[in-house]
């Protein structure tokens, strides 16, 4: 059986769009996502700067976060 029905998704009508099905994600696979964006983002970042040491403590943040809901 074909799919014929027409979907939009961010400006693309396709009945392929209609098959794609959501992801769930748990609270820590939310915040271990946004950890390692975090920890590659502070790799480009020059040390004793003021953005380095706000990811720094943002970094810091979520690990407990992490510890404390896992």
């Amino acid at each position: 059986m074909k799919n014929t029905q027409t979907v939009n998704f961010n400006g693309f009508y396709s009945p392929e769009v209609a098959k794609v099905e959501g992801r769930q994600y748990s609270p820590i696979d939310y915040l271990r996502n946004h950890l390692i964006f975090l920890n590659r983002l502070i790799r480009t970042l020059e040390p004793d700067t003021k953005a380095f040491y706000m990811v720094d403590m943002q970094i810091a943040n979520l690990t407990a976060d992490i510890e404390g809901i896992g």
